[in-house]
């Protein structure tokens, strides 16, 4: 081998590799300027409600597809009724290549909602809607039944920099001063209650194991459906 072709052969190796290197040592990371989320559509008949949960996602890098994991912990089912990507509905199929699409499974004690984006986004911020239908989750006893809803569960890949739970009751089950509970668990959080609305706003940065939950109180219902979990122990 002579001495040029040896030089030759280990600049363009060079050169190679100050090609591949940044692409293939390219950081992704996500966070979330907002993660909220609006409980409606009390049914204590038939015990349920819908949440409509709206994510303001940064990405950093180059991204194809999402996963949203619902626990099915203390309630009979979750019934998802569709998914939005910035505003536009995506249609539910469990094709492996399907682009602009949604899937949904269940795996061990969870409803797992897997989705692909239209396009593959880089470096931008988009806004991913969940809705579904939560079965059975709603606790009912004598003194005043009882919303518990994790909104907010700990292990995401990012921070969160605001989160709002919002639970819009009927009218006639406004939480009762002085008698009905109503409070957050997980990260400090304000609370405002005005009759049937209520309005729970963290108040800081939620890093990734942060958690955030509100219960709240409000009258019975006679007729309420008590869901096939509870049992006389439940607190």
């Amino acid at each position: 081998m002579s001495k040029n072709w040896l030089v030759r052969f280990l600049l363009i190796g060079l050169i190679a590799v100050l090609i591949v290197s940044p692409i293939s040592a390219q950081d992704r990371s996500v966070n979330w300027d907002q993660w909220n989320a609006a409980l409606t559509d009390f049914d204590l008949i038939n015990n349920q409600f819908r949440v409509t949960e709206t994510q303001t996602i940064n990405f950093n890098g180059t991204f194809e597809r999402g996963t949203r994991r619902l626990a099915l912990t203390n309630l009979e089912d979750i019934r998802v009724i569709g998914v939005l990507w910035n505003g536009e509905p995506l249609a539910q199929n469990c094709a492996e290549q399907a682009l602009g699409a949604y899937c949904v499974q269940t795996e061990a004690n969870e409803r797992v909602i897997r989705y692909s984006f239209p396009a593959s986004v880089t470096d931008t911020r988009a806004t991913a809607t969940f809705i579904y239908d939560v079965i059975g989750a709603l606790r009912i006893f004598e003194g005043g039944d009882q919303i518990q809803w994790q909104v907010i569960s700990s292990g995401r890949a990012g921070t969160i920099a605001s989160s709002m739970i919002t639970v819009q009751l009927p009218p006639e089950l406004a939480p009762r001063e002085a008698i009905d509970p109503v409070e957050t668990s997980g990260v400090s959080a304000t609370v405002m209650v005005q009759a049937s609305f209520i309005i729970a706003q963290a108040t800081n940065t939620l890093t990734p194991n942060d958690t955030f939950t509100i219960r709240a109180q409000f009258p019975h219902t006679p007729d309420a459906r008590v869901p096939a979990w509870q049992g006389a122990a439940v607190a």
